[in-house]
């Protein structure tokens, strides 16, 4: 009897990290052979367990940067987002399987081609200031991100949009220039936070999220206090909740195992397979959340000249970077944003391999026979990002080609260095749909465009793919979009990382999910402290 219940803990525990559904549970359960009643029994009373409430709940955050505010206008870190979905709420939310789901717009109805989207919006909800929300919330909200004078980069998420209008005091119209199958999506990203109508004091954010913001310190700590009249009766569930940020991989792993953290994020893969089976200690792995890329500017210096650029992506040592710096915890890329597990990845694109030779005669194509170059890393860009930088050094001196890995430091980097020198380490979290990655990354406007990557037939496809609804031509549109960004965008991504969270057992809820790490980084609200 013990053996067995001894089993059923072990497989409460699987369930727990999110690596089984209920149907995958009882058939292990039966392999071990647990009896169906037991089974049954042990997924209930996990499936059931009722959050608790109470508890101060830390978090170490390897990200943040001194520089960062509230405001839904600016782009930042992971520190940055969890913050944000602690305060905010938007019109959607994505759920754990990246579906759209109903969020302060409680419903809402689409015509004309997907040009027409009437949003019914949530009543009785308030911000923290008291201030009930209203359409004209969502209108000023949105409208941020809007217009010409906008520092929004997510404006590209909207550029379709025309008109946004009231129609009564919960309803708002929105009427798009062309269909937008996607929408929804849209409306659920990082930046579509909604605030009270007129407001701008970031540093003093207010919304209407389960936490209000007590004292705001980006770069070093932040604590939320929880909202006693939060709209969501089953979530947020601490008293309060504070974010440290602990840039070095090894002290933030010495955070959790001390107790003094409860959450961290970006646990090294060499690291997770030491932490695995831990007392006191859970792990959640969610496969390709992120990529990791060398960026090269198109617009200026010597990467201007794509043949430079496919130089130095055959110079990348993909492989290896996967294995020995993260540990095989990923999948290897092909120098587009799209993971093979997107239901439109170009699988007949061929895998591009380290080849030094091939590198020689793309430079020796652009007038180079020797080449020089600094490469900016640091581990705010990813806890191995020097390390695989040095890597890149190594592997580019059999193409005559001599990198000097400038380490700098965390604070400031995606300031000073991203999107501003030519060549840097970088990483981004994976969209929920390729277009959306596409829309902010890669379009020839767009304010995240980190690579300054220009080509007019690209913005071509990009909006076609937007609005088509026919599956086959949908998907072509979105395989040559790859190629073409395989081809010559300036974007070497070499690795999609899995991404490691790491949770004392005393925190409760956890799971994997397809938007983001720690949770969609939406953990503030979704998990809760053990009684």
């Amino acid at each position: 009897m013990e053996a067995q219940m001894s089993k059923v803990t072990n497989l409460e525990k699987v369930i727990r990290e999110g690596r089984l559904s209920r149907r995958d549970f009882m058939q292990r359960a039966a392999a071990l052979g647990i009896g169906g009643i037991a089974a049954a029994s042990a997924w209930k009373n996990h499936a059931l367990a009722s959050p608790s409430r109470g508890g101060h709940l830390k978090l170490g955050i390897g990200g943040g940067s001194v520089g960062e505010d509230l405001s839904p206008l600016t782009t930042g870190s992971i520190y940055l987002y969890v913050s944000r979905w602690a305060v905010y709420n938007n019109l959607i939310e994505l759920d754990s399987d990246k579906n759209p789901v109903p969020e302060l717009a409680e419903s809402w109805d689409v015509s004309d081609g997907a040009k027409d989207w009437l949003f019914n919006i949530r009543k009785g909800v308030t911000f923290h200031n008291g201030k009930e929300l209203d359409a004209n919330d969502v209108i000023y909200s949105i409208n941020l991100h809007r217009g010409e004078d906008t520092k929004s980069s997510a404006k590209p998420l909207l550029s379709a949009v025309t008109e946004i209008k009231a129609e009564g005091s919960h309803k708002v119209r929105f009427k798009l220039s062309e269909g937008q199958a996607e929408f929804l999506y849209s409306l659920a990203d990082f930046a579509m936070n909604i605030v009270p109508d007129g407001f701008n004091d970031w540093n003093n954010a207010v919304g209407t999220g389960g936490y209000s913001v007590e004292h705001f310190e980006p770069g070093v700590s932040s604590t939320f206090k929880h909202n006693p009249n939060y709209w969501k009766s089953d979530r947020a569930h601490c008293d309060s909740v504070e974010l440290l940020t602990i840039t070095d991989p090894a002290a933030r792993v010495a955070a959790l195992r001390s107790g003094e953290v409860h959450v961290i994020d970006r646990v090294e893969a060499k690291v997770a397979a030491r932490l695995d089976g831990v007392d006191g200690i859970d792990l959640v792995k969610t496969p390709a959340q992120n990529f990791f890329n060398s960026l090269m500017r198109c617009d200026e210096g010597p990467f201007s000249d794509n043949d430079v650029r496919l130089a130095f992506k055959y110079l990348l040592p993909r492989e290896q970077m996967l294995q020995s710096l993260l540990q095989g915890f990923g999948t290897v890329g092909n120098d587009h944003p799209v993971p093979s597990s997107d239901p439109f990845f170009n699988s007949e694109l061929p895998q591009r391999a380290y080849d030094p030779e091939k590198a020689k005669w793309h430079l020796n194509k652009a007038g180079h026979s020797s080449f020089a170059v600094d490469l900016y890393a640091s581990q705010a860009a990813h806890p191995e990002a020097i390390n695989a930088a040095t890597l890149m050094q190594e592997a580019a001196k059999p193409a005559g080609v001599d990198i000097n890995v400038v380490k700098a430091p965390a604070d400031g980097y995606w300031s000073s260095i991203w999107r501003n020198k030519p060549f840097c380490m970088s990483i981004w979290g994976v969209r929920p749909t390729p277009s959306m990655q596409m829309t902010l990354a890669y379009r020839s406007d767009a304010p995240w465009n980190d690579t300054y990557f220009q080509n007019a037939h690209f913005d071509e496809l990009l909006s076609m793919v937007k609005v088509e609804v026919d599956p086959a031509k949908r998907k072509q549109l979105y395989w040559d979009l790859q190629e073409i960004l395989h081809n010559e965008a300036g974007a070497g991504i070499f690795s999609f990382i899995d991404t490691i969270d790491g949770y004392s057992t005393k925190v409760k809820g956890t799971r994997p999910d397809g938007v983001r790490e720690l949770m969609g980084t939406r953990i503030c609200e979704r998990v809760w402290l053990e009684a």
